[in-house]
């Protein structure tokens, strides 16, 4: 039977397991900044009109997941505000045409081999690499004033936050989209994103979390700060992809989960009980008024998420059939904490796409850390320890008579006399201090006064940080490394294993 601690813990590492690669974040930063500059650029037909560029969607929001199928692709979605433009000066039509010049001469630029893509609302760029991204760039201009006006006659106006940023965004299916009309449809991406922050705490989060690396908040970057509100909607997204995988079209949208999730959230750091609560109490903010169902729009209460229900009942079904399973599946510990058996890994892990051997892995690693923690030798770390920065262990043996080096794994079993080398891989690891802790266990050790458990600066070998060891006692042996950088440890390893005999046995 699990504990609650290894619950806790078991939740931290699939919601891990389920977020982007760091470096894709990067990437998707890239594209997005390398558009904005052609756009930009001395020669670029749209200077003139002042064109904006600014993220929305997912990876604004911090709640992108990775896809369920392997030939799925990521979506940037972009805005491009025009803000020397104005519906009484341009059409839709004119605007979209406008963007998509420039589109495709930046498509031509980077040798991209598809062609730009038309849509309804967007023009799309599909980017061919490992990540698979596609970029949706999204055409508007201000329309605060009238969104602003209509709020006022609907007596909304004092009500809502962040009205000031609303635009006017192209789409196909206007009746007015190739004349120029008053007649656009008003959203407001940023207004959304202000007031996702404001309910996950984030901008709170963000600050706590830089004065404990001594930086200023806005030097995070945003998707490294996650609230538990964040994890929360990414584990939900997950489980909705799983169980619509093979009828995509029926599966709940993501703006529909997000915001009932984010105004059910009433704060907590526990991942488990927040997502106990926002899956108990999200359904309260679905309103039925006139024998409609309504999600309204945080920022627009003039906008309904929900209309499509009103149109076909069957989407309103599938949304209640998939929250009664999440209830089910992803948090049904209200009852007892026995429920906690072995089955409990392997539901989990189908719920959510994980292998089974994977998220047993998990727990595993929960309890192995659980004993090394108890090594009466093993100093207290001398930083403030945060897991900001992932870090982790290459390890390479090389036997006496043997030239080359072999990359071996934590835990796997190791004869005397081997040499060894440790190197700490993370990203920018150049900016940070680098120390090693050492600790071994088992009677030969102990005899040789050689438990150690205290800490060692490593080399650096041809621009790499490494830490060199040799096999001298039988016993399990525990390496770890530290991101040190004024002060503070920034990142900290998993204990990787050196296992001088059979199985995990320690002695101390």
């Amino acid at each position: 039977m699990l504990l609650f601690s290894q619950i806790d813990d078991f939740y931290e590492q699939l919601y891990k397991d389920l977020d982007i690669p760091e470096n894709y974040y990067e990437k998707a930063n890239t594209s997005y900044t390398s558009f904005n500059s052609w756009l930009d650029r001395d020669d670029s037909s749209l200077r003139e009109y002042e064109p904006e560029i600014y993220l929305q969607g997912s990876f604004k929001l911090g709640t992108v997941i990775k896809p369920v199928g392997e030939n799925d692709s990521y979506d940037i979605d972009m805005v491009c505000k025009f803000n020397n433009l104005s519906k009484l000066t341009i059409s839709q039509k004119d605007l979209k045409t406008l963007l998509g010049k420039e589109v495709k001469s930046y498509a031509k630029s980077k040798n991209m081999i598809n062609e730009p893509k038309n849509g309804k609302r967007c023009w799309t760029l599909n980017y061919h690499d490992e990540a698979k991204f596609h970029m949706d760039i999204l055409p508007c201009v201000d329309d605060s004033k009238k969104f602003i006006d209509q709020l006022e006659i609907y007596k909304y106006a004092e009500t809502t936050s962040y009205k000031e940023r609303a635009v006017a965004i192209t789409d196909k299916r206007s009746e007015g989209y190739e004349t120029i009309s008053n007649d656009w449809e008003i959203s407001n991406p940023q207004g959304y994103f202000l007031w996702f922050q404001e309910q996950s705490n984030f901008i709170e989060k963000r600050a706590i979390l830089a004065e404990k690396f001594q930086m200023k908040a806005e030097e995070l970057k945003e998707y490294k700060v996650k609230t538990p509100l964040q994890k929360t909607i990414q584990i939900l997204k997950r489980h909705r992809d799983i169980m619509f995988e093979n009828n995509p079209d029926q599966k709940p949208s993501s703006i529909i989960i997000s915001t009932l999730a984010a105004k059910a959230y009433n704060g907590g750091d526990n991942l488990r009980d927040v997502l106990k609560f926002v899956l108990d109490n999200m359904a309260k903010y679905i309103e039925v008024i006139d024998g409609e169902y309504q999600v309204f729009n945080p920022v627009n209460p003039l906008e309904n998420f929900a209309d499509k229900w009103n149109e076909k009942q069957s989407l309103k079904n599938h949304f209640d059939n998939w929250l009664k399973e999440a209830k089910k599946n992803l948090a049904p510990y209200n009852e007892s904490i026995e429920i906690y058996g072995d089955d409990f890994q392997k539901n989990i892990s189908e719920q959510l796409g994980v292998p089974e051997s994977k998220s047993k892995d998990l727990v595993k690693t929960d309890k192995v850390m659980a004993r090394i923690d108890t090594i009466p030798h093993r100093q207290r770390p001398k930083w403030n320890v945060y897991s900001w920065v992932d870090v982790h262990i290459k390890a390479t043996k090389t036997k006496s008579g043997f030239s080359f080096p072999k990359q071996f794994k934590s835990g796997e079993f190791l004869t005397k006399n081997v040499d060894l080398k440790f190197e700490a891989k993370a990203e920018n690891i150049k900016q940070y201090e680098v120390h090693w802790q050492v600790t071994n266990t088992g009677t030969e050790a102990k005899s040789n006064n050689c438990l150690r458990g205290d800490f060692y600066d490593g080399q650096i070998v041809e621009g790499k940080r490494v830490r060199k060891e040799l096999t001298s006692y039988v016993g399990t042996h525990v390496v770890e490394c530290y991101l040190v950088k004024n002060g503070v440890c920034h990142g900290k390893s998993k204990p990787f294993i050196i296992n001088i005999r059979d199985g995990f046995s320690m002695e101390w």
